[in-house]
């Protein structure tokens, strides 16, 4: 549900420019009910944060957030994206298997597969020069589900927060950079 209000209001903002409040509000709430219907305990125990809840909650929000955020702002660049999150996706996955193959039957591997498969499919016509476009539509839908999975394979503790880190640091710094450059 969380997926399909982020593209709904990616689709009307890409169909007629929204209030930055309006974008960063629904984001913030879809994500939030997305934590907020997981258990904390789970990802406080795998990150070895012991914060309030309240806190936790917030932070992963913001993180969350930032991350839809910098998939919209790197879309710009035809196939960078795409190529990204499938990146990502299929090292989520193939290092969650390295580790423990049993858990390749759980649905949530297929869904980051499915994922990672259906974002192949649109790199073709996105690749330079792109013929069909993300919009915001499927880059802040895209930037929810690899945060969320980013969350659900942490408090699984199947992964840890520095080996997403790791499988996102090329976009964040990259991202990062052309920000401060722009700032």
């Amino acid at each position: 549900i969380a997926g399909l209000v982020i593209a709904a209001v990616g689709f009307a903002d890409d169909r007629k420019p929204l209030s930055i409040r309006l974008r960063l509000g629904a984001q913030a709430l879809c994500f939030g009910l997305v934590v907020a219907a997981l258990p904390l305990d789970g990802f406080a125990y795998a990150t070895g944060l012991i914060w309030p809840d309240t806190i936790l909650l917030v932070l992963l929000i913001l993180a969350g957030v930032g991350f839809i955020n910098l998939f919209n702002f790197m879309d710009g660049i035809d196939g960078l994206a795409a190529s990204e999150a499938i990146f990502i996706l299929l090292g989520a996955v193939a290092l969650i298997v390295l580790a423990s193959p049993a858990l390749l039957a759980h649905p949530v591997l297929w869904w980051m597969l499915g994922v990672a498969a259906a974002t192949l499919a649109f790199l073709t016509f996105n690749w330079p020069p792109a013929r069909l476009f993300m919009g915001d539509a499927g880059s802040t839908y895209l930037g929810l589900m690899l945060a969320v999975f980013a969350f659900l394979t942490i408090s699984a503790g199947w992964l840890s927060g520095p080996q997403w880190l790791l499988l996102a640091a090329s976009f964040v710094a990259d991202g990062t950079a052309t920000l401060l450059r722009r700032l």
